[in-house]
């Protein structure tokens, strides 16, 4: 079943294979122990009988039989002859393959031992013949009879492969690199990439939910847990040095062990390229943040912090509360620098990391809001502004409110959403006529601001919306006392909302 080149002939290599004592050139005189001899090369498998037999062994009266079935290869996992499972990098059978039942009668005689070897190679060669079923069939009988049998597991790992159930792969591969890792590798290395690379991802994705569910749950790991995940890390970075995302799965490996000085070698593979990748310079940066530089871990972290804001939450999960609020700190503080010297662009990482490290205070929302209407992220800086004035509802602070209720309404007048920004900048005069005043002069300017809570009075009238008739004409009119026409539009409005009627 593994990657092995094609060295022989058929003739040559049953020649090779073939015990002395059965050879022709071999003594008359030496007689090999009865039985049946099986051996597997790399052509594929060949029964052997030992001197003195000259039929099969007899068949015990009740021997086991596991479950029969026809031949089905999965699709995109078979050879061109269909014959058998192309996961392997192995020749095509050859025609003098026995079938695997053979064997059967032979196995209640042999030792416990023996019976075990018998059925890893009839389980082999089950799965040569497309039998996958039947072969997990004898691979659980060996793992019943051992359970720590490493050849047993990979085997059946294998073909959990072939039918599809990645899982349970990924569950008898990771038990199987417990027990004995310098097996399990080349095994895993010598599969072919359309089964390599399911596998690899399902082992990565595996560990890293591992050790996601441990952070959420504030949960230790547990010695079996640790053990599975720096032998699949390693494993990872033995079977493909050159991807990134394993030398990084054992580095969060050991830095959720704390064992932060361990981590910096795999972390330095990762690094090593010339663009070295946004999650491995914040994970830099978490160790410089350890060693108390926190200026420089910042720079490292807020990289991280729009490419990738889930793997940035982890890494931050694993700083204590003290350090998180440092970073928040700091990173709001070049943020702002940032944006007084004319650099958006540059600003928006720190301002989400402090969003992300100070836990989504409005300070940093307002901050990161700013930043996005900058660059013209509207949609976005709605989204923060929005938590904003949700989470200061009950807040005292009317000059502030008054200021994010004025700015939602530029952000949805700069979208077209009249109505909507007329609806935010009459809050924004309720709250705080004078300071709202003064704002609304300055930008967009008086008669504009004016002419759009004229609109709006007017609209709410024809609509018949009385309850929200007056909101028009009263902001208008603080924002320009001597507007004609708004103070006969208060007038009407006055009228028709006394009356209950809509006057033509």
């Amino acid at each position: 079943l593994r990657e092995a080149p094609v060295t022989a002939g058929k003739g040559q290599a049953e020649s090779s294979l073939r015990p002395k004592s059965l050879s022709p050139a071999s003594g008359a005189g030496q007689t090999p122990r009865s039985g049946w001899w099986w051996f597997l090369s790399g052509e594929g498998l060949l029964l052997l009988a030992g001197a003195g037999s000259s039929s099969l062994p007899p068949r015990a009266s009740h021997p086991p039989q596991p479950p029969r079935e026809s031949p089905s290869p999965s699709p995109g996992l078979t050879s061109e002859t269909g014959q058998c499972p192309c996961l392997f990098k192995v020749p095509q059978c050859p025609p003098v393959l026995p079938d695997a039942a053979l064997l059967e009668g032979s196995l209640p005689l042999l030792p416990r031992t023996e019976a075990s070897e018998s059925l890893l190679v009839r389980a082999r060669c089950y799965g040569l013949l497309g039998q996958k079923k039947t072969a997990v069939f004898d691979f659980n009988s060996v793992l019943r009879a051992r359970p720590g049998n490493v050849q047993a597991l990979c085997g059946r790992a294998l073909v959990y492969l072939a039918l599809d159930q990645l899982q349970d792969a990924v569950d008898d591969v990771i038990s199987a690199l417990r027990l004995d890792p310098g097996t399990v590798v080349p095994e895993i290395r010598s599969l072919r990439p359309e089964a390599r690379v399911p596998l690899t991802q399902g082992l990565h994705s595996r560990c890293r939910a591992l050790l996601s569910q441990t952070l959420d749950m504030g949960v230790s790991l547990g010695d079996e847990d640790t053990q599975g995940l720096l032998a699949v890390g390693q494993a990872l970075t033995r079977i493909d040095a050159t991807q990134p995302s394993w030398h990084l799965l054992l580095v969060d490996t050991l830095l959720v062990l704390g064992s932060y000085e361990e981590a910096s070698a795999p972390l330095q593979e990762a690094l090593c390229s010339t663009r070295p990748p946004e999650a491995a310079r914040a994970r830099r940066g978490l160790l410089q943040l350890k060693k108390g530089a926190v200026p420089a871990a910042v720079q490292d972290l807020q990289c991280l912090a729009e490419a990738d804001a889930q793997d940035l939450r982890f890494l931050l999960q694993l700083l204590a509360a003290s350090e998180r609020h440092s970073v928040a700190q700091a990173a709001a503080q070049e943020a702002s620098t940032l944006l007084d010297t004319g650099h958006p662009r540059r600003a928006l990482g720190y301002c989400s990391l402090a969003v992300l490290a100070g836990g989504g205070r409005t300070c940093h929302l307002r901050l990161r809001a700013a930043c996005l209407a900058e660059l013209r992220e509207v949609d976005r800086a709605l989204q923060d502004l929005d938590h904003v004035i949700r989470e200061g509802a009950g807040d005292g602070d009317l000059a502030r409110r008054a200021e994010d209720f004025s700015s939602r309404g530029r952000l949805l007048l700069s979208l077209g959403d009249e109505e909507g920004a007329k609806g935010a900048f009459a809050q924004a005069l309720e709250l705080s006529p004078a300071l709202e005043q003064s704002r609304l002069w300055a930008q967009p300017g008086q008669a504009p601001r004016a002419s759009m809570f004229l609109r709006l009075g007017q609209c709410c009238l024809e609509e018949q919306r009385y309850g929200e008739a007056p909101t028009g004409p009263q902001s208008g009119l603080l924002v320009n006392p001597h507007h004609g026409r708004l103070r006969r539009l208060k007038a009407r409005t006055q009228r028709e909302t006394a009356s209950g009627c809509r006057l033509l």
